[in-house]
């Protein structure tokens, strides 16, 4: 084993692979992030429902208002706007916490090099660690992409009904 070659035990080698990967495995998104991405995924979902169903509200008797062919499609347009902008919040905030992440996988991965003293670590003990990146990034395309996927059909969508007069 490099590690006990490099003077260092087998103990505190598996300690030290532990320790980075409960920070490789921790979420990924932070809590700003995840209110944001569940308000897009929400108006993200109606404006997926009003585009494939085609229902749009003609009168909301709660505040006595009626809407017209032309107040349905300024209704679309507020709606596309108002996924646009958690489209955007969500973004950066998911780009930030996305950076921070990367950061402490590779800050955590130099660490775990340096304290083990070996270039290579040994498969053996790492196997884990190979796992949990993966694990990671799949977390993260879940967390971010899929969200983003979902925005943008809805987005598209509502721009195509937009274009032909919301009828």
């Amino acid at each position: 084993m490099r590690a006990a070659a490099a003077g260092i035990s087998a103990s505190v080698e598996s300690q030290v692979v532990t320790r980075s990967l409960d920070k490789m495995l921790r979420d990924p998104i932070g809590d700003a992030a995840r209110r944001e991405r569940r308000a897009l995924l929400g108006v993200s979902a109606l404006a997926i429902m009003i585009w494939h169903t085609g229902l749009l509200p003609t009168k909301i008797e709660s505040v006595g208002i009626e809407l017209t062919a032309g107040h349905r499609t300024a209704f679309l347009k507020l709606l596309f706007a108002v996924v646009v902008y958690f489209f955007a919040t969500f973004a950066i905030y998911g780009l930030h916490d996305s950076l921070s992440y990367s950061q402490t996988v590779h800050a955590t991965r130099e660490a775990m090099r340096r304290e083990v003293g070996s270039p290579d670590p040994p498969p053996s003990l790492w196997d884990l660690r190979e796992v949990a990146l993966r694990v990671s990034g799949l977390r993260l395309l879940w967390d971010f992409a899929v969200p983003i996927a979902v925005a943008a059909y809805a987005g598209v969508g509502l721009i195509l009904m937009i274009l032909s007069g919301a009828k």
